[in-house]
């Protein structure tokens, strides 16, 4: 099993001046890009396709989370596999159990055989809308549903898989929540990301990360990205009433128990 050990933050700012010339010192040079225009097999008007994306490898996903799935407007999100140079749709993933107003697809995330969709309007079975992420296995050649992931403490209108709020590599997924919003739509804060192990087909919770200012305007959960045992969070605002409305980014390093 894997768990979670000591943070370390990154404070962005530091690093910004160090990487401006990094365009001038690059060994490599795009002279040419081949541009490829993708369009949704099913094109729906206002259906928000391209909202969100996400590639790994020949494997594509972008998301729609206005475009109708078993309901009008519930989200839906498109795969598509590269094959001689060409874009090709392979699925078109929607939550079978979708009501209006999921926004499924307003955040993906996508490796090897595995496609995370997030949709924070999911709702549990007694109607509270707490959010889900819906994990996607390719399996002999039909993409199906292998889990439905909720947090261990889903909190209603949290955010859990908002916009940037999905990541996956191998069998780590992990899942953000920035928090609440208020009333004019506004993220308010308090976020926690939330980690998920598979074991076969089986997907646990194995760690949530908190918030570490403690601070409900704090908006920990923003973004998140996984690639190899790192992980980063996004916290773009803080309590500005501090003097700390800068954002901040902090790297979680994974390891094997």
């Amino acid at each position: 099993m894997r768990t979670l050990l000591v943070a370390s933050l990154a404070v962005l700012g530091a690093v910004s001046g160090a990487v401006s010339g990094i365009g001038a010192a690059s060994a490599g040079r795009i002279d040419q890009l081949t541009e490829h225009k993708l369009f949704a097999p099913d094109p729906q008007r206002f259906g928000l396709y391209g909202y969100a994306s996400a590639v790994n490898g020949n494997r594509m996903v972008i998301g729609a989370f206005l475009t109708d799935g078993v309901v009008p407007q519930t989200g839906a999100a498109y795969v598509y596999q590269r094959i001689d140079g060409e874009w090709i749709v392979q699925a078109k993933l929607i939550a079978p159990d979708g009501q209006e107003g999921e926004i499924f697809g307003t955040s993906v995330a996508v490796d090897g055989h595995t496609v995370v969709i997030g949709a924070p309007g999911a709702a549990t079975a007694d109607g509270t809308r707490v959010g889900a992420a819906y994990v996607y296995r390719l399996v002999a050649g039909q993409w199906i549903l292998e889990a439905k992931l909720f947090a261990s403490d889903p909190r209603e209108f949290g955010n859990f898989g908002f916009d940037q709020g999905v990541s996956i590599q191998g069998d780590t997924l992990v899942v953000a929540a920035a928090g609440p919003e208020n009333g004019e739509g506004a993220i308010t804060g308090g976020g926690a990301v939330y980690v998920f192990t598979r074991h076969g087909s089986t997907w646990t919770q194995t760690a949530r990360l908190a918030n570490p200012e403690g601070d409900a305007r704090f908006s920990f959960g923003n973004s998140v990205s996984l690639s190899g045992r790192t992980l980063v969070v996004g916290a773009s605002s803080s309590d500005e009433a501090a003097g700390a409305a800068y954002g901040e980014a902090y790297t979680y390093d994974l390891h094997e128990d």
